[in-house]
């Protein structure tokens, strides 16, 4: 493909620095990704921001073979969005219409040898101003034609719902909202909360200040404060600061050069380092 062809934005790469609680809502859904990737079907995962969606999906994604993680960014137009998921399958058709795009694009998952699972976060983009659901009844007009092969799992807050209820089109007979499940996510429970900080404490020799654990504890448990989500990122600006192999870790884990259980031998032979109150908050200052 031409570099003129490509879509202005690329396709988001994450990675799960640390390990994720299981907790029981987290493996529900889990559980309906895998149902749905099984049985080549369409779901949708909701939950407030930070209610462990997006690391929902990426641990499904490291553990399951031909599976891929697309997060559209906003005003996604259709045919850059089929270019999204043309790209981490290995597909760069030419200049194509849309209609040409589209066939294109069904004909190659149907060609593929393996049975193919799209991951895509923050789907609520993919509703228009005027809440249109015309992106995503495209998604599943792929589908519709690939559904022997394909399975496509959807992660969005609860905006998308109300987008959806309020749209122009007769919801209740959208295709893809009957043919979409759906599994609600609650958020994590605090003793999940007191494992996870346990597990970074112990994966990294380091140790969380009384009033650090209470702060994130609070802030992990407040979807309106940007729940595991947010709060992840505060830890790891913590450590990026504290940890001097923070930056072979991630390169490490983002190149493969090693498992994650092998890159965490990096911080074996560190003194025990504390992540204090003053430095969470140096690191929230950061955030913003």
């Amino acid at each position: 493909m031409k570099e003129k062809e490509k879509p202005s934005y690329s396709i988001a790469v994450q990675q799960n620095q640390f390990k994720m609680v299981r907790y029981p809502d987290y493996e529900a859904a889990y559980g309906q990704i895998a149902t749905a990737a099984r049985y080549h079907k369409m779901c949708r995962i909701i939950g407030h921001p930070g209610s462990g969606k997006t690391s929902l999906l990426l641990d499904y994604q490291q553990n399951n073979a031909n599976t891929y993680y697309i997060c559209p960014p906003k005003g996604c137009p259709q045919k850059d969005l089929l270019r999204l998921l043309c790209t981490p399958i290995d597909f760069y058709p030419g200049n194509e219409t849309m209609c040409g795009l589209s066939q294109l694009l069904i004909t190659h998952l149907n060609s593929r040898p393996m049975d193919t699972t799209f991951l895509i976060d923050e789907a609520d983009n993919l509703c228009g101003s005027n809440s249109s659901i015309r992106k995503l009844d495209l998604v599943r007009y792929v589908w519709d034609f690939t559904r022997t092969k394909v399975s496509f799992i959807f992660a969005a807050p609860h905006d998308l719902e109300a987008l959806l209820k309020k749209g122009k089109e007769n919801i209740s007979n959208s295709q893809f909202y009957r043919r979409c499940s759906v599994h609600v996510m609650s958020g994590m429970p605090l003793d999940s909360i007191k494992e996870f900080l346990e597990n970074i404490e112990n994966e990294f020799h380091v140790r969380f200040e009384h009033a650090a654990r209470i702060y994130l504890t609070k802030r992990i448990s407040d979807s309106e404060r940007g729940g595991i989500g947010i709060v992840a990122e505060i830890i790891e600006k913590c450590l990026m600061i504290l940890l001097p192999p923070w930056g072979d870790y991630i390169d490490a884990i983002t190149l493969n050069d090693f498992t994650r259980e092998e890159a965490l031998l990096f911080f074996e032979e560190l003194p025990e380092q504390t992540i204090t109150m003053a430095l969470v908050k140096d690191a929230c200052s950061m955030h913003k």
